[in-house]
């Protein structure tokens, strides 16, 4: 007799977004935001959920987590104990895509104003520090974001030396202990179609209007207290 197959056990699951769908419009429509969140954000989530629970994966899932899986399935801490302790790539390569994606809504917040979203404070005080000026800062981004491959993610960066920095690698590069993310812009051709038919330039123009720099600021805030991080989160 076959033996009873396990529950699905939902280790992590895609936070919903802490926006409506349409707040972010007039930049990004509501159409672009759903399909975004429900037509690959979840299913990422749901195929790393498939991927922890395969038997060739469990025992060491088992080892990461206990015996009980008593975990809060919308606590992105077990992507972190993944990253640093599961070692096969097909599974890692869900938790960066399912990280990222939980970065990428993180860093835009509505703004329906369509002048220029400045940072102020600690990031703006950073920008002028490491590129000279906020049009500088904003002149590099675009620039990686134009050039950078297909399949990507483009990611403002807080180096060691406390310096910001712009990233515009392939996805399975980007997400490092050594330089922990502020804030992060999918490159990916789902994410600019619906809204601006792969014109990357007015793209990137449009989601520095909703940059969140205020979750940039708490990410800055946060490694001072933990300069040690554990993974990019």
């Amino acid at each position: 007799m076959a033996p009873e197959s396990r529950p699905l056990i939902r280790y992590v699951s895609a936070p919903p977004l802490s926006f409506a769908p349409d707040a972010l419009e007039p930049h990004f429509c509501k159409e672009a935001i759903l399909h975004h969140y429900h037509n690959v954000h979840i299913p990422i989530v749901e195929k790393l959920n498939a991927l922890l629970n395969d038997d060739h994966v469990v025992g060491r899932t088992r080892r990461v987590f206990g015996d009980d899986y008593s975990l809060d399935p919308t606590d992105f801490a077990p992507l972190v104990l993944i990253f640093n302790h599961i070692s096969y790539d097909v599974v890692l390569d869900y938790v960066r895509l399912a990280l990222l994606h939980w970065l990428m809504w993180k860093s835009m917040r509505p703004n329906k104003s369509t002048d220029a979203n400045r940072p102020t404070g600690i990031v703006a005080s950073l920008i002028d520090a490491s590129f000279g000026s906020y049009d500088a800062f904003k002149a590099k981004l675009i620039d990686v974001g134009q050039a950078a491959p297909p399949c990507c993610f483009i990611m403002v960066v807080q180096k060691k030396s406390g310096q910001l920095d712009v990233h515009g690698e392939r996805w399975k590069n980007l997400v490092s202990r050594e330089t922990p993310s502020l804030l992060v812009c999918d490159m990916w051709e789902h994410a600019h179609h619906m809204d601006y038919l792969g014109d990357r330039w007015s793209y990137l123009n449009a989601w520095l209007k909703v940059a969140n720099w205020e979750f940039a600021e708490s990410r800055i805030k946060k490694r001072s207290i933990d300069p040690e991080p554990r993974s990019n989160l």
